[in-house]
């Protein structure tokens, strides 16, 4: 449907979401990441002389979300809040991207290089379950997996599932620069002020913190038959 505005005209609609039909808009979604079928509203700002805005917003039902790296999977029959405010054109931007559901709490923004590859994708607040609470960025690296950026934050080791096999279906993990306020990692001991430059592809490379705010400490974190280990 279309209302006409002054100034404007604004379209609604509501659209099927599948991985096949977000490549059909240019959108390419892994399949580790969005499989099944759901519903999206559409509605479409068109202003004379300025890029259009899209808003998107669905429930996410009939979608299955997964981060295999994080061990993270909400399945089709749960449902969640999902909204997005993209500037069309042809610089697109991902202005806004909000998403709650299965555990997972998001806030952030995308924008794309000239050529249309991920430049970054800036989360103002990632949260998953009761183990993960960061701030950070992916970084495009165009056919490669992107860096990770973590700026700030707490992960609690004590919540944490495993991970040892996460990364299995979802290809090669890119280079891992974290800054955390705080690593529990138990009820009595926790490294804070932490700093880590890791290979993700393998989890290993060096690192610094404190512990308990104390005593400071550092180590290197290398491959072993069990994963890493300091």
């Amino acid at each position: 449907t279309g209302v006409r505005l002054a100034g404007g005209q604004v379209v609604q609609a509501r659209a099927e979401v599948t991985g096949p039909a977000l490549a059909q808009f240019g959108v390419a979604v892994p399949d580790w990441l969005l499989s099944g079928r759901g519903n999206a509203d559409l509605t479409v700002n068109l202003q004379a002389g300025a890029p259009a805005l899209l808003i998107v917003e669905s429930d996410l039902a009939g979608l299955e979300l997964s981060i295999p790296a994080l061990a993270w999977t909400m399945s089709t029959a749960q449902t969640g809040e999902f909204a997005a405010e993209v500037r069309l054109g042809p610089e697109p931007e991902v202005t806004r991207l909000t998403m709650e559901g299965g555990g997972l709490s998001l806030e952030g923004a995308i924008t794309f290089t000239a050529d249309g590859w991920l430049d970054r994708f800036s989360a103002g607040r990632f949260r998953l379950g009761q183990w993960l609470d960061v701030r950070g960025s992916l970084l495009g690296r165009r056919d490669g997996p992107p860096a990770i950026e973590i700026a700030a934050g707490i992960v609690d080791f004590r919540t944490m599932p495993s991970l040892t096999s996460a990364t299995g279906s979802s290809g090669d993990v890119g280079p891992l620069d974290i800054s955390l306020d705080r690593m529990q990692i138990t009820g009595g001991i926790a490294l804070t002020g932490l700093r880590a430059d890791l290979d993700g592809a393998t989890m290993t490379g060096g690192f610094r913190g404190s512990v308990n705010g104390q005593v400071d400490v550092a180590g290197q974190l290398i491959p072993s038959q069990n994963g890493p280990t300091v």
